[in-house]
């Protein structure tokens, strides 16, 4: 009789099952043999002599890929995310004042470790697709005078590639220390640590690289070394990983990346699509960002291809969530052959996928750009998800400005109504009578945001989604993840009260617009009149 209460797992006396299938998303991507096989060499230990010398070579190979002679360049054993976390833990202290360039999710991130780190963080913020100005980044230094200020050189959830001349030269004159993110861009755009007076410069190994992922090649100016046990089949991989773009050459890489980029580009063109970022120079040759085609459902269609072809794309990520479908081709995977079979697989999906009459259902607005939501307004009626019907309208709420270390408090609240409600969570249908809800403002990861700051995207307006009561007076509306004074947590559309489904909105940009119900059917999205809100100069 065995004395073991939990018994061995009939799924693990399984063969182990993993489907082939072609990732051309945004990272990671596939794997060619020569470092699979390097990968699954014996395994020796992590102090010996062997082992530091293959550290060395990867230590060449990164000083060649990141264009440095910095003797602490080495690979971190984690992901892209755990070198940003190095990079900022290391130069971080209790109080400094950092500057983070956000123009998509990775600076956001940056932010939210800073803050966390207990620095004091400043945003420069652009809406996506877009990227900043060497003008606008001095006037930023000039005000604020950080420590470090961080900039993602390859924006992967909008697929722009930002420009780094001048801006080394730049932070040195305000003395002020340059962090860079090539998680998406390393060996794919070119880069020059040394020669753009980059201080502190991390990346990937899942990417360009193509090795698996759980290496991250950093290099610091200023660092302590610790010696801990690393992941020794992963170092295998990266060396191999590395050679492959010494052999092939740096330039070489950067040329055939751009090349195909182009090539995609111009397929994706010809059967109709739309690329997210308009400015040909400041896409991102690894990753190529297509707007969502209107009425399309981007998860319909990143979930036909799968299906189909057995091929990852992907939607938006952050503030690009709704927005955009991405392509990645980076190394191993950036052929011509596989931008043929992208363009033959969208187009198909586009063939077969449901078109809506409103681009994207109402849930999905507050993912949706001002162009798209501006279209959406000006097509047919659209039926809200849940089951009530009745009184919905879209209103103009006015908005507070808070500091950024205060929005962390509050768990990223935004006041939306009158001062004594203040921190109350994402509403519910439950609240006082006649008081508007506090808005939300969830990460941008969130694709159900109730409330955001139009102004921060550049428009000076907030939105918010109210329901009228039988009494004739305004009450919020849920569907975020906080619900009402209560605090109790749920999914979207799961409040005792609420509309079931996501219904809250943002707008940044537009015109606003008015849900009203028809009686026995679905709601129409009609055009209001907007109200500027008080607080035009948007969160800083």
């Amino acid at each position: 009789m065995s004395s073991l209460s939990v018994p061995a797992p009939s799924c693990l006396l399984q063969p182990l099952k993993v489907p082939d299938r072609l990732l051309l998303g945004p990272g990671p991507s596939n794997v060619p043999p020569r470092i699979l096989s390097a990968g699954g060499r014996a395994i020796i230990g992590h102090m010996h002599k062997e082992m530091f010398e293959i550290m060395d070579e990867i230590k060449k190979g990164i000083q060649y890929a990141f264009q440095t002679t910095n003797e602490l360049s080495l690979a971190v054993s984690g992901s892209g995310h755990v070198a940003m976390e190095a990079a900022l833990f290391n130069t971080l202290e209790h109080g400094d004042k950092v500057l983070i360039g956000v123009h998509g999710i990775w600076g956001e991130r940056a932010a939210d470790i800073s803050e966390r780190i207990g620095a004091d963080v400043k945003r420069l913020v652009k809406v996506p697709g877009q990227y900043f100005s060497l003008n606008e980044i001095e006037q930023a230094l000039s005000e604020h005078r950080p420590v470090l200020f961080f900039i993602t050189h390859g924006e992967s959830s909008t697929g722009v590639v930002h420009p780094m001349d001048g801006l080394g030269d730049l932070c040195h004159k305000y003395n002020c220390l340059l962090l860079v993110d090539t998680v998406a861009s390393l060996g794919g755009a070119p880069i020059y640590m040394d020669k753009q007076g980059i201080d502190i410069l991390y990346s990937g190994s899942q990417k360009v690289l193509n090795a698996p992922p759980g290496t991250a090649p950093i290099s610091f100016s200023d660092r302590a070394r610790y010696h801990h046990t690393g992941p020794v089949s992963g170092f295998f991989s990266l060396r191999e990983s590395l050679a492959i773009l010494a052999e092939k050459g740096l330039e070489n890489y950067w040329k055939h990346h751009e090349e195909t980029a182009l090539y995609l580009h111009e397929r994706l063109e010809n059967i109709g699509l739309k690329l997210f970022v308009k400015e040909k120079h400041m896409r991102l040759p690894t990753v190529t960002t297509i707007a969502v085609p209107e009425g399309y459902d981007w998860r319909d269609i990143t979930a036909y291809v799968m299906k189909n072809y057995s091929m990852e794309i992907t939607g938006g990520l952050g503030p690009s969530v709704g927005m955009v479908l991405r392509v990645g081709l980076m190394g191993y995977n950036c052929t011509k052959a596989n931008a043929d079979l992208v363009v033959k697989a969208l187009a198909d999906a586009l063939q077969h996928c449901k078109k809506s009459k409103v681009a994207g259902r109402i849930g999905l607005l507050s993912a949706l750009g001002p162009s798209a939501l501006r279209s959406s307004l000006q097509l047919s009626p659209v039926a809200l998800p849940g089951r009530r019907r009745a009184g919905f309208e879209l209103c103009c709420a006015q908005t507070q400005t808070v500091s950024a270390s205060k929005k962390r408090r509050r768990n990223r609240r935004v006041n939306a109504g009158s001062s004594d409600r203040r921190g109350r969570g994402a509403g519910c249908a439950r609240p006082e009578k006649g008081r508007p809800l506090d808005g939300q403002r969830r990460s941008l990861g969130g694709w159900a945001s109730c409330l955001r700051d139009g102004a921060e995207a550049g428009s000076g307006r907030a939105w918010n989604l109210r329901r009228r009561t039988s009494a004739g007076k305004l009450g919020a509306v849920g569907g975020g993840q906080e619900h009402g004074r209560y605090g109790d947590r749920r999914a979207p559309g799961e409040c005792p009260g609420c509309a079931s489904g996501p219904l809250f909105l943002y707008f940044t940009g537009g015109s606003p617009a008015a849900l009203r119900p028809t009686s026995t059917g679905p709601a129409r999205l009609e055009r209001a009149a907007p109200r500027e809100c008080s607080t035009p100069g948007g969160l800083q």
